[in-house]
């Protein structure tokens, strides 16, 4: 499988906000489409793996029911991360997306 990169913006969320019913991820997915998140990264044609917006919880901390999510594409070896945006390396291991 070649490398492929998550890169987007990343948000910190808690499991007993997200339990309660609060949107947040649905706002946060507002908020990246509002404000240009998905316009700079589609400046980038040439590194995009797959032409799709895509999120996902990364680094959930079971202890402390805190989680990350980011909003973002995937890109190909290449890519360069805006800044203020991370980047994850999608390895052979299984995800959900």
């Amino acid at each position: 499988m070649p490398k492929i990169y998550l890169v987007g913006k990343e948000k910190k969320f808690t499991i007993e906000v997200h339990n309660k019913g609060d949107n947040s991820i649905s706002n946060f997915w507002d908020k990246c489409l509002a404000d240009g998140t998905f316009y700079v990264l589609e400046k980038q044609q040439e590194y995009v793996y797959q032409p799709a917006y895509v999120g996902t919880c990364i680094y959930m901390d079971m202890g402390y029911g805190n989680f990350s999510y980011v909003c973002g594409m995937l890109f190909k070896e290449g890519v360069t991360v805006p800044e203020g945006y991370a980047v994850y390396e999608i390895g052979d291991e299984k995800i959900g997306m």
